[in-house]
């Protein structure tokens, strides 16, 4: 499985050998067979899309280090999705994910990055329409949010004011 998943994603074919067992796993996980691939292409369609989804690596901020998850995201991913780190924290780990990406031969321009925001008030932005500001200019392609929970008949009320803290 490890071979069809590399086949599948060509650039995650360069992997560290203790991720071999990750790999294997996450593609026995996949729904469905694995398709095959020629020139590059799949030619097998195995569900809505031939695409493959994107691999985020998930790991770093909360005050965790971050050195493997973006030599990871460098050598195999298709982006970062760290958790609550502020954005000069995180430009400064991006100019290094940008640094190793130079070095790899990989373009960075191509890895997306995404912030994860918990639920829990002291971990949300004070001012979130300055924060969606302040992430892009960081580098952040993606905010995602941890609403509180959505009961019936508050979700559209909620929702709403999360859009009107964050986009004004």
């Amino acid at each position: 499985m490890a071979v069809e998943f590399k086949r599948r994603w060509p650039n995650r074919a360069r992997l560290h050998p203790c991720d071999e067992g990750a790999v294997d796993k996450v593609g026995a996980g996949l729904p469905g067979r694995v398709p095959e691939v020629s020139g590059g292409q799949d030619v097998s369609q195995t569900g809505p899309t031939a695409a493959p989804p994107p691999i985020l690596i998930g790991a770093g901020g909360l005050g965790w280090k971050c050195e493997r998850a973006i030599k990871d995201t460098v050598e195999w991913g298709d982006g970062w999705f760290p958790v609550v780190m502020s954005p000069a924290e995180l430009a400064r780990h991006l100019a290094s994910m940008k640094e190793l990406s130079a070095r790899a031969g990989r373009d960075f321009a191509k890895i997306e990055v995404s912030m994860l925001f918990l639920q829990q008030p002291e971990l949300q932005p004070q001012d979130p329409a300055r924060a969606v500001d302040e992430y892009s200019r960081a580098g952040v392609h993606r905010m995602v949010l941890s609403p509180p929970a959505l009961t019936p008949g508050r979700a559209d009320a909620i929702l709403e004011g999360l859009a009107k803290q964050y986009l004004g």
